[in-house]
């Protein structure tokens, strides 16, 4: 290896706080903003039209970004679009260790090597037989000196969901988390014999087969879509944000955009090429 990137503030960005300051700054320069829901898409001609909302109100557009997150496809839908997208749950935990298990200024912490869980006889009437489980176990440090909250995560649940919101967690998700951060740092082991599981908090992973993001024009004239940034959507946002608006305005494009297009999935060839590169190519 002739050098490395050692990022040390991984994981610490804070999307809540970066989406309110990038609102803002929109907000300063003259945009306004609507809470509301699309409820459905007007075309003239194969053209975005205007945008009917569920207040009942109506905006008249001949453009439109779906950055739908995980109702990416449902908002597609709406202009007749099919996407080739599907979602994972994706949770984390919120932990209080009072215990102080945890150094405060501990890094961003992931065990890449696979567990095993010795579940008692009683926790498997609970918690179910398994008991191997993938490796990416995280713990992280979510204030720092400030505070005693931990963030603890495991996406262990690959299967695909169905989006809904809420989305609705496995029962057993905390307590194997928790088995699985102790076994990575034995001193939160007696936090296992604890009462205390924390809150389970999260969302989806909205992905596409070979989790690339989908970023430009569909197939109605005028929309346009950003997202499917499974595992790395605030590390993207910035330069996928900055991609769909060079679609929008029709300025030039660099060379990578063509491999972000939504209709790259109608090349057969690249099909076959995403059906060899199996379904954890590109996960974060």
């Amino acid at each position: 290896m002739a050098g490395a990137l050692h990022v040390r503030r991984a994981g610490f960005m804070s999307g809540v706080n970066l989406g309110a300051w990038f609102l803002a700054q929109a907000a300063a320069t003259g945009a306004s903003f609507r809470r509301d829901r699309v409820v459905s898409v007007g075309t003239n001609g194969g053209r975005v039209s205007e945008i009917g909302l569920a207040s009942g109100s109506r905006i008249a557009t001949d453009r439109l970004v779906v950055a739908a997150g995980p109702a990416l496809p449902e908002v597609a839908g709406l202009l007749g679009v099919t996407l080739p997208v599907f979602h994972e749950l994706h949770a984390k935990v919120a932990f209080r260790d009072r215990e102080r298990a945890i150094r405060r200024d501990a890094p961003f912490l992931i065990w890449n090597d696979p567990l095993h869980i010795d579940w008692s006889v009683d926790e498997r009437a609970r918690f179910g037989d398994q008991q191997d489980f993938p490796g990416g176990v995280h713990i992280r440090p979510v204030d720092l000196v400030h505070g005693d909250e931990l963030y603890l995560i495991w996406t262990f649940e690959t299967d695909r969901r169905d989006y809904q919101w809420p989305p609705r967690f496995d029962r057993r998700y905390a307590e194997v988390v928790l088995r699985g951060c102790a076994q990575m740092a034995p001193a939160m082991a007696p936090y296992v014999a604890g009462e205390s599981r924390g809150i389970t908090d999260g969302g989806y992973y909205c992905k596409t087969p070979e989790n690339r993001p989908l970023i430009g024009p569909l197939a109605v004239d005028g929309a346009f879509a950003v997202g499917a940034l499974s595992g790395y959507g605030l590390m993207a946002a910035h330069g996928a944000g900055e991609l769909v608006a060079g679609h929008v305005v029709g300025g030039t494009l660099p060379d990578y955009a063509r491999w972000f297009l939504p209709s790259r999935y109608d090349d057969p060839s690249y099909r076959r090429l995403v059906e060899e590169w199996g379904p954890l190519v590109g996960q974060l």
